[in-house]
């Protein structure tokens, strides 16, 4: 956890950084940091509840009557 809080601070400090330089407006900036505030909580979350962030039953749930299909099973 301390190594993803230290890349994050690190890829927060970059963009505002670039921010700065090229001279964002403030949609900008509340964009590009709700993403990476957003990403932060997916990276914690995979890290302490990996069965909220697994996507294998939306996977399973979309492609399932495919897969029967295909495989003629009922």
């Amino acid at each position: 956890m301390i190594l993803l809080i230290l890349a994050f601070a690190a890829i927060a400090g970059h963009q505002t950084y670039l921010m700065r330089r090229q001279s964002a407006g403030r949609r900008e900036r509340i964009v590009a940091y709700a993403v990476t505030g957003g990403v932060f909580v997916y990276g914690a979350l995979s890290m302490y509840v990996p069965g909220w962030v697994n996507p294998n039953k939306a996977i399973e749930f979309i492609f399932g009557p495919f897969q029967r299909w295909i495989t003629f099973e009922s």
